[in-house]
């Protein structure tokens, strides 16, 4: 059999549960193996893939790219690496008012700017490890006092405009931690800033993996003033128990259903009933990912009330929102994306 065979290979380096198999450039069956031509195709799983819930003896085609990848081992050494030399940066969205079409909220999305990398690196690529390796509890706290300083810069700067709500969002693993809130209660006091001027957003997984945590956490958050969103609503482990049980003050729809909203009526009629019961318990709303006009119009429709996506504005550096806020003359039109700039660049794609 191809497992034997493979066994017999190097019995004292190969362990036969422990190969994974990869296309060479040119492959030809030779009885029950592969025989390749011109490449070695056999390699011992360099990220620990082997491991999985497939069990032993399975046989996967493997992908040479992930050589060059890094293994969670040097992520996480680069990631300790990235918060001694301040390598996280900010990039901030506007929210804007479906219904008066100003700017009334901002949200924080952390990024990695990592010179190794080239630039700026994806969350997904990031923020999980941040997350296993308890990085995202320190992270996260800059993340907390850098928001809340520009919140506070933010309402010095423009006292005639309606107040802005300044978002972060919260990991499962910041809200295990005992000293969340004070940390919340910290970074809002260190810049005076007026607590309901925050809003925290937790995942539907979030709040469902620290249950019996969140649910202590966010009743002291409430007593501080600070609002409490829930994210991604529609997705994953999304329920309305949550809508129930949690003191929240907004609802985020996904944009899964925010992409699909303008041509396919189930997605638009789902929006229009998590918009209906979020005003119902008294909750905001706010469409996340929205690309287009005949978006805008049929969350609209819904009652919903913002929205926020690259038909306002991609994320950007704080400046090119100070640039948008001193411009901002009777509520935001098309034009207004040219205020803020093109797009940040796409970090370039990981071989």
């Amino acid at each position: 059999a191809l497992r034997d065979r493979l066994g017999a290979l190097e019995p004292e380096a190969w362990d036969p549960a422990d190969v994974e198999m990869a296309r060479a450039p040119s492959m030809e069956a030779e009885g029950e193996g592969i025989r390749p031509y011109g490449s070695d195709v056999l390699f011992r799983d360099p990220l620990g893939f082997s491991q999985s819930n497939e069990g032993a003896g399975t046989i996967r085609v493997y992908d040479r790219s992930v050589r060059s990848r890094p293994t969670p081992s040097a992520l996480e050494r680069s990631l300790h690496g990235a918060v001694e030399r301040e390598e996280f940066v900010l990039l901030y969205q506007p929210v804007v008012s479906l219904w008066t079409n100003q700017v009334a909220g901002i949200e924080c999305l952390l990024r990695w700017n990592d010179p190794e990398r080239g630039g700026m690196v994806p969350p997904k690529d990031f923020l999980p490890a941040l997350e296993r390796t308890g990085l995202i509890v320190p992270v996260g706290q800059w993340v907390l006092q850098t928001a809340c300083r520009k919140a506070a810069e933010w309402r010095s700067a423009y006292p005639g405009r309606p107040p802005l709500v300044v978002s972060v969002n919260v990991s499962p693993r910041q809200l295990v931690d005992s000293n969340f809130s004070k940390g919340v209660a910290d970074a809002i006091a260190a810049v005076g800033l007026d607590p309901p001027l925050l809003c925290l957003e937790l995942s539907n997984a979030g709040l469902t993996y620290a249950m019996s945590e969140a649910e202590e956490q966010i009743r002291a958050i409430h007593e501080m003033g600070v609002l409490v969103a829930v994210d991604d609503f529609g997705m994953g482990a999304s329920t309305l128990v949550h809508l129930r049980d949690y003191n929240l003050n907004q609802v985020k729809i996904d944009r899964s259903f925010t992409s699909t909203i303008a041509s396919t009526r189930e997605d638009a009629e789902i929006v229009a009933h998590v918009v209906s019961i979020a005003k119902t318990l008294g909750l905001s709303t706010v469409a996340v990912g929205v690309e287009t006009p005949e978006q805008i119009a049929r969350l609209k429709s819904t009652g919903c009330d913002a929205a926020q996506g690259e038909y306002y504005a991609a994320p950007q550096a704080a400046e090119m929102i100070d640039l948008l806020l001193a411009n901002e003359v009777g509520g935001w039109k098309p034009e207004s994306r040219e205020s803020v700039g093109s797009p940040p660049p796409e970090p370039p794609v990981q071989q």
